[in-house]
């Protein structure tokens, strides 16, 4: 069956469908599409009052379950979309500029359902939560009723680019920052907008999107008039169980082997990016960032400790990140 199609006939039963539109590798191997119940957790902006990750947190505590079959992508839970502002919950020193309003800073639906397309087996999985087990007929026959997508003229559509200046800007900006120390790394980009026909449908932005870029990680989400569309080659972060995997692209290159002649096992073959400092410094400091993320987020939640320690310190005598002046 066509997920998108049930995507797009039912966006409000349907709100997120992920896609490995880009086959023959191991990250491409599921579709997922999002069944929800109406149950959603919205900020609309940060709120250091209402922070959005502790109502998720408690949402998902109050909700949690057994783990099931661990082959499975997905059995149930939440259709998480984070802006970059909601960073600031997890870094309350950051003073994010706020951007025009485009849509909430970060939204959860409940997804007490959802169907799993295995393109390594060509089979579709049904899987609902306990107490939940009514959303499997409504999956199947909605996945048979779903009118086919008609294929449809695409408008031409003028493009604008943000002026180089102040990209230019931006880049000597940054250069005093790396030599100040305050940063290591930083991601520059030049924004790219469109006014489209109030007609265009999200879902054909959105096949027009996967057929010219396909991608292991595509993905729609539609709620409430807001509609994004993802086309990326990268899975940043992946938890599985109690493990979680930090796999950004950076500073990471392919590197093919010819079968005519096997390196010598005297004297290791070293790839191109661990022959450059700068790729290596790049390697060394992607991975490094998620790790920092994962644990100012863990410090943050840990209860204070008695003594000298500061609250939520995990070193004796020190305060921690996030509390310094």
């Amino acid at each position: 069956p066509d997920l998108l199609a049930a995507a797009a006939a039912w966006p409000g039963r349907y709100p997120g469908l992920l896609e490995s539109v880009a086959g023959g590798a191991a990250s491409a191997r599921w579709d997922i599409l999002f069944a929800s119940d109406g149950e959603a957790i919205v900020q609309a902006r940060p709120d250091p009052q209402q922070r959005f990750l502790d109502r998720l947190d408690a949402a998902w505590r109050a909700a949690q379950a057994a783990r099931g079959d661990a082959g499975l992508p997905f059995r149930g839970g939440w259709l998480l979309l984070l802006g970059y502002e909601l960073a600031a919950e997890c870094e309350p020193r950051l003073r994010l500029p706020l951007e025009p309003a485009l849509g909430p800073t970060a939204i959860a639906l409940r997804s007490p359902a959802a169907a799993l397309y295995d393109h390594a087996r060509d089979r579709t999985i049904l899987v609902a939560e306990p107490g939940a087990t009514h959303w499997l007929d409504r999956l199947q026959h909605d996945l048979a009723a779903a009118p086919p997508l008609a294929p449809g003229n695409w408008p031409g559509v003028a493009v604008a680019e943000e002026l180089p200046g102040r990209f230019l800007d931006g880049v000597r900006r940054v250069h005093e920052y790396l030599a100040a120390g305050d940063v290591f790394q930083v991601n520059l980009s030049r924004a790219w907008r469109a006014d489209l026909p109030a007609a265009i449908d999200p879902v054909a932005l959105y096949r027009r999107l996967r057929a010219t870029n396909p991608a292991p990680f595509a993905g729609l989400f539609q709620h409430d008039g807001l509609a994004v569309l993802s086309s990326s080659p990268e899975r940043l972060v992946q938890v599985a169980g109690r493990r979680v995997h930090v796999r950004p692209i950076a500073a990471t290159r392919a590197v093919r082997h010819r079968r005519a002649r096997p390196p010598c096992r005297c004297r290791p073959r070293r790839s191109p990016c661990r022959a450059d400092p700068c790729a290596r410094r790049a390697g060394r400091a992607v991975p490094r960032a998620g790790r920092s993320t994962f644990r100012a987020e863990r410090r943050r939640s840990r209860p204070p400790r008695s003594g000298r320690c500061g609250a939520g310190s995990d070193r004796p005598g020190r305060t921690p990140r996030a509390a310094r002046p």
